[in-house]
C-alpha cells in the first residue's frame, strides 16, 4: 500500500534524551566488563537499539572506537558504506561473516522524519480516518505518547482481492469507486493470449464494486488481466486495469473434498492441482499410529483408512492373498507383533512383516535367503493376484509402509467384496525373468 502515513519526529530528539530516561541502557562502566570479561564481538541491534536515537547510537559507537578499538561492533552504524561493510573473522582456517539485524516499522526521512506503513488489510480495509501514536515506554513502566498524527485513507478505485476458496472461487473489490453502474469485467490470463477471457457483471455494493471470478474458467497459470469498463449505450469504454497471479492449484481443484464413490458410500480425499492424491502420509502428517486396514481378497487389494470411521483412505496396495487351497481367513483382527525379516514356509524369507493373527502376517514376496537379492520373478510378477499360502503378500515398499506407519494393535479387517476400494487398485511392477531384486526395495543399489 502506497499511502504512508508521516510522523515528524526530528524535533523530538532532545525532548526525549532531557526528559525521558529510558529503560534499556547501560552505563561505561557496566559495558566495559564485556571487553574485560574476554568478548570481542557485541550485536547492538535490537528493536530497543533507537530508544535514544542518533545520540544513543552516535555515543556507544564512539564508546567503543575510543575505549576498545579491537572490538567488532555489529548491528549499528554511522554511516551507509559503514553498514555495508561486511565484518568476518577468520579461526583455524575457517573464515566467519557476522551479520546483525533487527526491524522496525519506522523508516528515518532525508529530512530527519519518519514514516509508518499502515497495513490497512489488518484494519478490514477500513476507509476513513487512522490515527497513529508513537509510544515510548518510560523506566518506571509507564507510557508517553510523543508524537500522533491522523490520516485519511480513502484512494480512488483501491483494489482488494480475496484468496481463492476450495471451489476456487475468489473474490475481487474495487472500493471508492470512481464509477458506480453498468460496470463489467474482462479477465483473461496472459499466457492464453485472451482465449480464455471470460466477461462478469459486477455487482455495485454502493461503497465498493464486487465480483467474483471462477478460477476454473482460467486455462493458464501465472500473470491474470482484469479489465474494469463501463457500458455507455452500445459501447464499453476501458475504466482500469489490474493484475494477480494465479497457481495451478488456484485454476484446479485443490484440498479436501467429500465425494461419492461407485460403493454408494462417501469418503474424504485431497486433491492437489487437479489431481487427486492417492498417498496421504504427507498431507496428514502420519508418523506411526493404530489405523484400520481393509485387505479384499477378491480385489487382492489392501486399502488402508486413517481410522475406524473409514471416511478418509490414505493409501492402497496391490497385494497377493492366499490361493483356494490355502485361503487367508476373513474376519477382523488386530497387528501383534513385527518383524524386519521373518522366517516363512520353505523356508523362505520375508521382509517388514507385521502379524495379523496366527501365521498369517503381511509381509514382502518371499525369497530364498535375508538379503534384497533373493526374488523369484516368478512369484513377484504374481502381485495383484492370489498366490500365498495365507499371507498377504506385498512389495518392499508396501510391506515396509505397513511396518514404518501400523502402529501394534491397527485392526486388519479381511473380506470379499467386488468393489476394489475407494482409491482403486494399484498398478503391479513386472520384474524381467532372472531379476532377482524387487525395484520398491530402498536397499536395493539402484544401476
Amino acid at each position: 500500500i502506497k499511502d504512508i502515513v508521516k510522523l515528524v519526529l526530528h524535533e523530538l530528539g532532545e525532548r526525549l534524551n532531557k526528559q525521558l530516561e529510558l529503560t534499556l541502557t547501560a552505563t561505561d562502566e557496566a559495558v566495559s566488563f564485556l571487553a574485560q570479561a574476554g568478548f570481542d564481538v557485541v550485536t547492538h541491534a535490537t528493536n530497543h537499539c533507537y530508544d535514544k536515537l542518533d545520540t544513543g547510537i552516535l555515543d556507544t559507537l564512539g564508546f567503543w572506537r575510543e575505549n576498545y578499538p579491537g572490538m567488532t561492533v555489529l548491528g549499528i552504524h554511522d554511516s551507509q558504506e559503514d553498514a555495508q561493510t561486511l565484518r568476518v573473522v577468520e579461526k583455524n582456517g575457517i573464515r566467519i561473516a557476522m551479520l546483525n539485524y533487527t526491524y522496525s516499522n519506522l523508516k528515518k526521512q532525508s529530512d530527519g522524519s519518519y514514516q509508518v506503513k499502515v497495513d490497512v488489510s489488518k484494519h478490514d480495509y477500513h476507509f476513513g480516518t487512522y490515527n497513529v501514536k508513537v509510544v515510548v515506554k518510560l523506566k518506571d513502566g509507564s507510557k508517553a505518547v510523543v508524537a500522533s498524527k491522523s490520516y485519511n485513507f480513502a484512494p480512488k478505485n483501491f483494489m482488494r482481492y480475496g484468496k481463492v476458496s476450495t471451489k476456487n472461487k475468489k473474490t475481487i473489490w474495487m472500493y471508492n469507486p470512481a464509477i458506480s453502474s453498468d460496470i463489467y469485467a474482462d479477465v483473461w490470463s496472459k499466457a492464453s493470449n485472451g482465449k480464455d477471457k471470460v466477461t462478469y457483471k459486477v455487482a455495485d455494493k454502493g461503497t465498493a464494486l464486487k465480483f467474483t471470478i471462477n478460477m476454473k474458467k482460467i486455462s493458464k497459470t501465472g500473470k491474470v488481466y482484469v479489465l474494469f469498463k463501463q457500458k455507455t449505450g452500445q459501447k464499453y469504454v476501458d475504466v482500469k486495469k489490474v493484475s494477480f497471479t494465479a497457481t495451478a492449484n488456484d485454476i484446479s481443484k485443490h484440498g479436501w473434498f467429500t465425494e461419492k464413490a461407485s460403493n454408494g458410500k462417501t469418503y474424504r480425499f485431497y486433491y492437489s492441482k487437479g489431481k487427486k492424491v492417492t498417498d496421504l502420509t504427507k498431507v496428514l502428517n502420519i508418523k506411526k499410529k493404530k489405523m484400520y486396514i481393509e485387505v479384499n481378497r477378491k480385489c487382492n487389494t489392501v486399502t488402508v483408512y486413517e481410522d475406524s470411521s473409514k471416511k478418509t483412505p490414505v493409501i492402497a496396495f496391490a497385494c497377493s492373498v492366499g490361493n483356494p487351497g490355502t485361503p487367508t481367513p476373513t474376519g477382523t483382527f488386530h497387528t501383534l507383533e513385527k518383524y524386519r525379516w521373518r522366517t516363512l514356509m520353505g523356508p523362505s524369507y520375508g521382509q517388514y512383516s507385521t502379524r495379523i493373527v496366527g501365521g498369517v502376517l503381511f509381509h514382502s514376496v518371499a525369497g530364498r535367503n535375508m538379503t534384497p537379492y533373493n526374488l523369484s520373478a516368478y512369484s513377484y510378477n504374481k502381485l495383484g493376484s492370489a498366490a500365498s499360502h495365507g499371507c498377504v503378500r506385498l512389495c518392499v515398499r508396501d510391506a515396509k509402509w505397513i511396518y514404518d506407519h501400523c502402529a501394534i494393535g491397527t485392526t486388519v479387517h479381511i473380506f470379499d467384496s467386488d468393489f476394489n476400494g475407494p482409491l482403486g487398485k494399484p498398478k503391479t511392477i513386472k520384474i524381467k525373468a532372472g531379476q532377482n531384486w524387487d525395484p520398491t526395495d530402498p536397499a536395493v543399489k539402484k544401476k
